[in-house]
């Protein structure tokens, strides 16, 4: 019997058709789930969209939402009134089949944050049957950091190209509570500064490249000591500094009187060690 051959020219045809109706079934399928069988909560600044389950959820969310937006605009001058828009989804399987798009790990968590500004912050619903250890403080800590990167997102064209340490600074510094910030003062003081030059500078990114780098990131202990980067600043020259270095990261030294990276890392130190 001979063997059977794949015609090459046949399946480049087929293939692209395939692909499109696969693109069509998942977002046919998301609007279906999303609209005949949803609930829509919102406030002034946000938008949820769950199914019925969750429209208890939804409404208890809109506050932490809420005071974490204007904690953060007001501290920042920021004037975007934009609405920003989250969607729970009913179960973590549900979750993750519809960020088949994303690098792996960030589907094993529960909560998913894309970049690019328009896209909604999908998150899993904590009456999630299919996973455990997953409570609503959870949900809130974890919504209000990427809430954070959605409001900053919203007030640049995009926050991809921005250094790591200033955008996860930021977040850190609006979401922490008082247990992550005591780990934080262990961390930067008992380890090494990372370098300003490679590690502290790599863009936030997008997709897969936003893994790799928050991994990179994570390694050398970058969370902490960004977090203490911008504290040393608001402590120091105040929130508008702040606010001008977000709008332009090259007038870095020029905002702190700063002559080089070393230096204002030795700014930083010193700092760290008064704590």
């Amino acid at each position: 019997m001979k063997a059977l051959k794949f015609n090459k020219g046949i399946l480049r045809i087929i293939i692209p058709p395939l692909i499109l109706l696969l693109v069509i079934a998942l977002y046919v399928g998301e609007r279906y789930l999303f609209t005949n069988r949803s609930t829509r909560a919102s406030s002034e600044h946000y938008e949820i969209t769950a199914t019925r389950q969750d429209s208890e959820l939804s409404q208890y969310l809109l506050g932490p939402l809420e005071d974490n937006y204007k904690t953060v605009n007001e501290a920042m001058g920021f004037e975007n009134k934009s609405v920003h828009h989250v969607i729970i989804f009913k179960t973590y399987k549900n979750y993750q089949n519809f960020l088949f798009n994303l690098d792996p790990k960030w589907r094993d968590s529960y909560i998913g944050y894309v970049s690019a500004e328009g896209q909604n912050i999908k998150v899993t619903s904590t009456n999630a049957k299919d996973i455990e250890d997953y409570t609503r403080e959870n949900l809130v800590t974890e919504l209000q950091y990427e809430n954070v990167l959605d409001i900053l997102n919203h007030n640049r064209y995009s926050i991809e190209k921005e250094p790591m340490w200033l955008i996860e600074g930021i977040a850190t510094h609006f979401t922490a509570d008082d247990s992550l910030k005591s780990d934080y003062l262990e961390t930067v003081k008992h380890n090494d500064f990372p370098d300003m030059n490679t590690i502290l500078a790599m863009p936030q990114g997008r997709g897969t490249l936003m893994s790799q780098n928050v991994d990179a990131f994570g390694q050398e202990n970058g969370m902490a000591f960004s977090y203490y980067m911008v504290d040393y600043i608001i402590n120091q020259y105040g929130y508008p500094t702040l606010k001008a270095i977000f709008d332009s990261p090259d007038n870095l030294f020029t905002e702190i009187e700063a002559t080089s990276n070393q230096d204002f890392i030795n700014k930083v130190q010193n700092y760290i060690n008064q704590q």
